[in-house]
C-alpha cells in the first residue's frame, strides 16, 4: 500500500506541537509556567498559643517544572522584618491542590521553624488559599506579577568589601558593633576573608572595642547565602572600658541582596547588616564625633561632631571633682569647653572643684547653685568668657585660685566671678 505523503507530515507536524506544548503546560493539566512563576502577596493569620497573630507573606517563585508540577522560590515575612527562605511546592491539576513547605532559612531574626502550607489554587482567581499546618492558621495569596527576582549570586561576582554593623554582646546583653568585612577568597562554596570590630555611635561608648580577625565559611551560589565565623585574633580586641576578659567568636548568617547590595543577616545576638564599601573605605577608621554622651566617674559630658564636650551633669555623691581638659570616646578626643547649666545644682557633697587644665569657655546658669559646702574652686582664667549672674548663687566664703597668663587676665575673670553670685570669696592669683 502507498503512503500518503501528505498524511504522513500532518502527523509529524501533531507529534511536533505535542513537544512543544508538552514543556509549556503542566504534564496532568493546562497550568502553565506563567500561571506559576512570579510574585504572590498575602497574608496568613490565626491564633497561636491561645494569641491572635497576622503576618505578611510574599512569595517568589522562580521555576515552575511542569512535568512534576513542583515549583520552588523564596518566601518573604513582614517585607523581611521576620526573614525569608527557601521553599518547595507542589501543585495538582487534577484536584486543584497545592502545598509548600520552607527548606532553608536565608534570614531567620526570630529563629523560627518552617510550617507546611496546603490548600487549594483557583488559576481564574489567580490564587492560593488554605492552612498552616492543617490548623487554624489560614493563608491566602494572590498572583500579582509574572516577574521573580533573581537569588544567585554566583561567586565571582560578590565584592569584595563591605562595610556595615552587628550585634555582639557584653554581660549577656547585645550590643550594637561596627564591622568591616574583606572577602579575600571565594571558591567550590567556601569562604575566607578578615573582619574589623569597630565601634558604634548607637551603642553606650563603655562597650565599645576595636579589634580584627580571621574569618572562614560558607557560600551557597544559587540562594546568594554566606555563613562566616572567626577563627583566629589579628588584633585582640581594646575594650574601652578596659574589659580584660576572654573575647570570643560569633557566627553571622544572611544572604546577599543584589536589589539593595547590601548583606542582610542575623548574628547570634541580633542583626548583622553589611553595604557594599571600597578597599580605601574598609581600611578607614570612621571618625565616631558624633553628638552623644560620655561617661567618667566625675559625671555625665554631651560631646559634639566638632570635637568639643560640655560637662553636662556630675556624679553623685562625689566630694572633689575634676574637670578634664579631654575625654576620650572611641579614641577620639573631645575637649571640655563648657560647664552646663545646672550641672552641679544644689550638690551639698561638692567641696573642691578643679578645671584649671581644662579650656572651659562658658559656665552655664545656676551650674553651681545652692553649693553651700564648695570651699575651694580652681579656674582657667586664660579661657573663661562667660559666666550667669546665678552661676555661684549660694556659694560663700570659697577661695577661689585663678590660673592665669598674666594680672590683667586674673583681674577680668574676678571681675566675672563677682557678679556670678558668689559671697565673699578670697581670690588668688596662680600664674599659668
Amino acid at each position: 500500500m502507498k503512503k500518503n505523503p501528505i498524511k504522513a507530515l500532518i502527523l509529524v507536524f501533531a507529534c511536533m506541537l505535542l513537544v512543544f506544548s508538552k514543556n509549556d503546560v503542566s504534564a496532568s493539566g493546562n497550568i502553565t509556567q506563567n500561571d506559576i512563576v512570579g510574585t504572590w502577596t498575602g497574608a496568613y493569620q490565626g491564633t497561636w498559643n491561645g494569641e491572635y497573630f497576622s503576618r505578611k507573606i510574599t512569595l517568589n517563585i522562580q521555576s515552575y517544572n511542569s512535568g512534576t508540577d513542583a515549583f520552588s522560590g523564596i518566601a518573604t515575612i513582614d517585607d523581611n522584618k521576620n526573614g525569608n527562605y527557601y521553599f518547595e511546592g507542589k501543585v495538582n491539576p487534577a484536584n486543584n491542590t497545592i502545598s509548600f513547605e520552607g527548606k532553608k532559612w536565608r534570614y531567620n531574626p526570630g529563629d523560627l521553624g518552617f510550617s507546611l502550607f496546603s490548600g487549594t489554587f483557583d488559576r481564574s482567581a489567580k490564587t492560593m488559599s488554605g492552612t498552616v499546618r492543617n490548623s487554624q492558621i489560614t493563608f491566602s495569596v494572590r498572583h500579582t506579577s509574572t516577574r521573580f527576582y533573581e537569588t544567585k549570586v554566583a561567586a565571582a561576582n560578590v565584592p569584595a568589601y563591605w562595610s556595615g554593623e552587628d550585634d555582639g554582646a557584653y554581660d549577656g546583653k547585645p550590643v550594637r558593633r561596627g564591622m568591616k568585612l574583606h572577602i579575600t577568597s571565594i571558591k567550590n562554596g567556601k569562604v575566607e576573608g578578615i573582619s574589623r570590630m569597630l565601634p558604634s555611635s548607637k551603642t553606650d561608648p563603655y562597650y565599645g572595642a576595636t579589634g580584627s580577625y580571621y574569618v572562614k565559611g560558607t557560600y551557597d551560589e544559587a540562594l546568594g547565602m554566606i555563613e562566616i565565623r572567626g577563627y583566629k585574633w589579628i588584633e585582640y580586641p581594646v575594650s574601652e572600658n578596659g574589659f580584660s576578659g576572654e573575647w570570643s567568636f560569633t557566627t553571622f548568617k544572611g544572604y546577599i541582596d543584589s536589589a539593595s547590595n547590601k548583606i542582610i543577616g542575623s548574628s547570634e545576638h541580633g542583626i548583622w547588616d553589611m553595604s557594599i564599601c571600597t578597599a580605601a573605605e574598609y581600611n578607614a577608621t570612621p571618625n565616631y564625633r558624633e553628638n552623644g554622651t560620655f561617661k567618667d566617674k566625675n559625671g555625665t559630658y554631651t560631646t559634639y561632631a566638632a570635637g568639643t564636650a560640655d560637662f553636662k551633669t556630675s556624679a553623685k555623691g562625689l566630694s572633689t571633682v575634676t574637670i578634664p581638659e579631654y575625654i576620650e570616646m572611641y579614641h577620639q578626643k573631645y575637649e571640655v569647653v563648657s560647664i552646663s547649666d545646672k550641672a552641679f545644682y544644689k550638690n551639698t557633697n561638692l567641696r573642691e572643684v578643679d578645671f584649671s587644665n581644662a579650656k572651659v569657655k562658658k559656665i552655664g546658669k545656676k551650674a553651681f547653685y545652692g553649693c553651700k559646702n564648695l570651699k575651694t574652686i580652681r579656674v582657667n582664667g586664660d579661657t573663661l568668657k562667660k559666666m550667669s549672674s546665678k552661676s555661684f548663687k549660694g556659694v560663700k566664703k570659697a577661695k577661689v585660685y585663678i590660673y592665669a597668663k598674666d594680672k590683667k587676665t586674673y583681674k577680668k575673670a574676678v571681675k566675672a566671678f563677682k557678679k556670678s553670685g558668689i559671697k565673699k570669696a578670697k581670690y588668688k592669683y596662680v600664674k599659668h
